[in-house]
């Protein structure tokens, strides 16, 4: 929407892939995604912070994994707490 000027009456602030609060990952060539996950498995900016919001992150098989797999562990763990 912001490339086609949709959203002109809104000030808007455009960051470079890896130095905002969305991570907008699927431009990221997959032979280069390793690239961009620390040691944990999980989406890191260019300063080595995690990623707040991963945009896009459905394109790698490891980051839905890893995700889901996150997911799977906090429902477990919320479940458990009565």
């Amino acid at each position: 929407m912001y490339y086609t000027h949709k959203l002109s009456t809104l000030r808007i602030l455009v960051q470079q892939q890896g130095d905002g609060i969305v991570n907008t990952v699927g431009i990221i060539p997959k032979s280069e995604i390793s690239k961009h996950i620390n040691h944990d498995g999980f989406v890191v900016n260019k300063d080595g912070s995690l990623a707040t919001i991963v945009h896009q992150y459905d394109r790698f098989d490891v980051l839905v994994k890893k995700y889901r797999s996150e997911v799977r562990s906090l429902e477990n763990r919320s479940s458990l707490q009565i």
